[in-house]
């Protein structure tokens, strides 16, 4: 029997942190395919200092 996984990446920001739209969704595309290459059923949290 097949059983699903599911990697995902998530993007946070701290207190006085700021950035626009556009890089959330970058940070948190980063931490997706960090999750994607560490293998099955993982989570990456990013926090803003993983912005590059």
């Amino acid at each position: 029997m097949t059983r699903p996984s599911i990697s995902t990446g998530i993007a946070a920001l701290g207190e006085g942190e700021a950035l626009t739209p556009q890089q959330m969704i970058a940070m948190a595309d980063k931490a997706l395919y960090q999750a994607k290459g560490a293998g099955r059923s993982r989570i990456v949290l990013l926090d803003a200092a993983g912005v590059s």
